[in-house]
């Protein structure tokens, strides 16, 4: 098997000797830096289930005007589905969620479980918020918090609420749309 070292990119070959739990543990043959990675399990199509349970989501989140768009990344695989505005092209919203889950990333090589960030800016939030398997959810609203809702329901509750439903989805599923 062919992986690349952490620290300075080159090339190593391993073998199966260096698979431990769904981790490759090597040291690199150039810098000698000590490499643990995950080992990423294949995906299978995306379940009827995930699909219908988005777009329900999706349409009552984008009921609420203060959503400006949302994004649904992968760590490894990239953008899996935005509705963001037209205005910012594909590699203005990868780079808004490689900041955003790398941000978050850094919280927990602290040793703190972090699932849930937000970044508040001038007049936009972005908050971030982990799924699973390497999977985000950012959302980007008007203001500086999870906005309320204008038809007086308890827009956090919904969106948590909805999240939560997502998540055991894409735990249960093992994949992504």
């Amino acid at each position: 098997m062919i992986v690349f070292c952490e620290d300075c990119g080159q090339k190593n070959s391993i073998t199966a000797d260096h698979l431990v739990q769904n981790q490759a543990r090597f040291t690199c043959t150039v810098c000698l830096y000590e490499n643990i990675q995950s080992l990423v399990t294949p995906t299978r199509p995306p379940s009827a289930d995930i699909k219908s349970t988005l777009s329900l989501f999706y349409q009552q989140l984008y009921s609420n005007p203060n959503i400006l768009g949302s994004i649904i990344y992968h760590i490894r695989d990239g953008l899996i589905n935005h509705q963001m505005p037209d205005s910012l092209n594909k590699e203005d919203l990868i780079l808004l969620a490689q900041t955003a889950t790398r941000c978050m990333s850094l919280g927990n090589e602290t040793g703190d479980d972090i699932v849930e960030a937000e970044f508040s800016l001038p007049r936009h939030a972005i908050l971030v918020f982990y799924i699973c398997d390497q999977i985000y959810f950012i959302l980007v609203t008007r203001g500086c918090e999870i906005p309320a809702d204008p038809t007086g329901r308890d827009f956090h509750d919904f969106f948590t609420s909805y999240l939560g439903q997502i998540k055991t989805l894409f735990k249960n599923a093992n994949t992504h749309p």
